[in-house]
């Protein structure tokens, strides 16, 4: 059903505004979903010769987040480990986890890699460390955590870091026993009939919208373009290689309807 006209206006220059003071810009689209009414609209490009459709598959990146924690806590409330359960006794058992070194790591409990308290490091450098990262098709979540070169703060320490939701993510799978992407299907997802997928362990959607940024910072010429236009990234795909630096944290992938659909349902 739609919302009123009024709503809808409102809405549209909404998305209109937003759109029109950012600048550089490419496309962008939006929905708002309550209680059975459905607004969506699009503007702009999702690459250099296709428009933005509603329908059009997204990285949602960090929004990613809130499907991680809405599966960890269903599997606290489904009796597989608790909140103040340590990282340590969780994945004593994964093989990645025990082969990483450990004063890099700190022995945080759930709650605190909840709410971004673990104190744990984040350094990504530009690196070619890091492009091995990406370019890696063998590529495993522990794989990550070779990025990290300082020491950890004492848990207790809010930091805003991917590791956080990495460690999460290791363990919803380990304690899941299946993969995460999986796991979000069969707990979250299906059950709403919402769609969304996590790379990069599948294929990409398809005419997924392409990432505009500055290209400089990920090897590229200057300038405001297309992220999987960049010549280092000629013989891999810039999508699925940049969600190995994002996974649990930022590769979620769906349209603002879905979007919108779970927020409402979530909250």
């Amino acid at each position: 059903a739609p919302f009123s006209e009024e709503l809808q206006t409102a809405f549209s220059d909404a998305l209109d505004s937003e759109f029109g003071s950012t600048h550089p810009n490419m496309g962008i689209s939006a929905a708002v979903y309550q209680d059975g009414k459905l607004w969506s609209e699009s503007a702009g490009m999702s690459n250099d010769s296709t428009p933005m459709t509603t329908a059009t598959p997204i990285a949602v990146k960090s929004s990613s987040k809130t499907f991680l924690v809405a599966l960890i806590l269903s599997q606290i409330e489904d009796g597989l480990y608790a909140l103040d359960d340590r990282v340590s006794a969780l994945l004593k058992t994964h093989h990645g986890y025990q082969s990483l070194d450990k004063s890099l790591i700190p022995d945080a409990t759930v709650e605190q890699l909840l709410t971004q308290t673990s104190g744990v490091a984040e350094d990504i450098p530009t690196s070619f460390k890091a492009f091995q990262v990406m370019m890696d098709s063998n590529w495993e979540p522990s794989d990550f955590f070779s990025l990290i070169q300082d020491s950890p703060n004492p848990p207790g320490t809010f930091k805003y870091a991917g590791p956080n939701s990495y460690l999460l993510g290791m363990i919803a799978e380990h304690r899941g026993r299946n993969r995460l992407n999986p796991l979000y299907q069969e707990k979250l997802l299906g059950p709403l009939s919402i769609k969304a997928v996590l790379l990069p362990r599948v294929e990409i959607p398809p005419g997924m919208a392409s990432p505009y940024d500055n290209r400089s910072r990920y090897g590229g010429s200057r300038g405001f373009g297309d992220l999987t236009q960049i010549p280092i990234f000629s013989n891999v795909n810039f999508i699925k290689a940049d969600a190995r630096l994002s996974w649990a944290s930022a590769g979620i992938v769906s349209t603002p309807e879905n979007m919108a659909r779970w927020a409402y349902e979530l909250f």
